[in-house]
């Protein structure tokens, strides 16, 4: 099976007001799943878990008691990286299977 070496790039454009937090948060981070049997279930729990983790560096992770603008501002940030990287990991996925569906031929 072929494994695409296609890291996934979570960004957030510096000009975003979800972004507007601490100076050492990344702009982007990349996620690389070489590693991974995305055509698995277990490969694919990885990538998320790999995933999340990018997010909560990018946007970071404001529990309470935190104030709740914070808080807002995290989370919307995460929905808005989430949906950007969803796309990225579909397309990896489905390199994956498809790899693996010709290759059993």
């Amino acid at each position: 099976m072929t494994r695409y070496l296609v890291p996934i790039a979570l960004a957030l454009a510096a000009t975003s007001p979800a972004f507007a937090g601490p100076a050492e948060q990344p702009h982007s981070v990349t996620v690389s799943h070489a590693d991974l049997d995305l055509s698995s279930s277990a490969g694919r729990a990885a990538l998320e878990r790999r995933l999340t983790a990018a997010i909560n560096r990018i946007c970071g992770k404001h529990p309470s008691p935190t104030p709740l603008f914070e808080q807002m501002r995290a989370r919307k940030c995460q929905s808005e990286v989430a949906g950007r990287a969803r796309g990225e990991f579909d397309l990896a996925v489905a390199r994956a299977v498809s790899d693996t569906r010709l290759s059993s031929r």
